[in-house]
């Protein structure tokens, strides 16, 4: 019973060790922004019939996703081939039922998957952030989100299950087999030899 008791404890602690890790080194490399590189633009017909501009740009450990509607509903029906990583979903939420104004933007950090980022959502005409996706040609914008990551406070950054749990996953392994070895090479002490008997 006490060997399950301390085992338990043991995955726990390294779960939670992992996941500090985890998160750690997303916020270090959303610091460092190495490695950036824009990638092509793309159409994503939501639903088949509303067009939205989306530019990306990645680098080593970060991901950012920039959309813009461009034009009316279609009257027809057009294939939805590509779509916006499901991460970004994730930190907008609902995206249906946005006027032909919406901007949207999401910039997420981790290795070797996104853990945590942030959404952003507007449809006033007067905000400049974020910018269209049009604008969003060298992956500059990318800096301005990141200088922007906490505005509003930290409730507004969410973290990214998935994500979170393959890249908290080897560092928690490393942790519970230090533990467990740890443990193994520090046995408890011996019990005291019998004192010997009063002549």
């Amino acid at each position: 019973m006490r060997r399950a008791l301390v085992w338990g404890l043991q995955v726990a602690l390294a779960a939670s060790l992992g996941t500090a890790m985890a998160l750690f080194l997303a916020a270090a490399c959303l610091m460092a922004n190495l490695g950036r590189g824009t990638l092509p633009s793309d159409t994503w017909f939501q639903q088949g019939r509303l067009p939205w501009m989306v530019a990306q740009t990645r680098g080593v450990g970060t991901w950012w996703v920039n959309a813009v509607r461009t034009s009316a509903p279609l009257l027809g029906e057009a294939p939805e081939d590509f779509r916006p990583p499901a991460w970004a979903f994730q930190l907008w939420g609902p995206v249906d039922g946005l006027p032909a104004n919406a901007r949207m933007a999401a910039l997420a950090g981790g290795f070797p998957l996104p853990a945590m980022g942030r959404g952003w959502i507007t449809t006033d005409v007067r905000e400049i952030f974020p910018p269209a996706a049009d604008m969003d040609l060298t992956g500059s914008v990318m800096d301005m989100g990141r200088d922007r990551f906490t505005d509003g406070g930290w409730d507004r950054i969410r973290a990214l299950p998935l994500g979170l749990m393959v890249d908290a996953a080897p560092w928690a392994a490393l942790s519970l087999w230090l533990m467990r070895r740890r443990s193994r090479l520090s046995p408890p002490a011996a019990a005291a030899p019998p004192t010997a008997p009063a002549r």
